[in-house]
């Protein structure tokens, strides 16, 4: 998802460069430039906070998303550990180990 912030950045960025280029080769006057270049920064601005803004709700989401299927291993470890012959905590990540492998935990 980084990437994509990135390309947003660059793209916000890219009409700031070719104003640059048109200050130099136009006759417009320096306040209109400055107001351009303003409302580029402004511009730039909104598009980083909007994309922050969607990032962290990526997070909260992968999040929360890692958390429920944590919860769900530690609730599986007391299943895990009652039929294997020991009781120990060795014992218990074998039987969530095979049944990771066969796919039931994360349903």
């Amino acid at each position: 998802m980084a990437g994509g912030y990135r390309k947003e950045a660059a793209a916000a960025a890219a009409p700031a460069s070719r104003r640059r280029r048109r200050r130099h080769s136009s006759a417009a006057s320096e306040e209109e430039v400055d107001d351009d270049d303003e409302e580029a920064k402004e511009k730039t601005a909104r598009k980083a906070k909007k994309a922050l803004a969607h990032r962290r709700r990526y997070l909260r989401k992968k999040e929360a998303a890692l958390r429920k299927e944590a919860t769900a291993l530690v609730a599986a470890l007391p299943a895990a550990g009652r039929g294997a012959h020991s009781s120990s905590a060795a014992a218990a990540a074998g039987g969530i180990e095979e049944e990771l492998e066969e796919g039931q935990l994360l349903r």
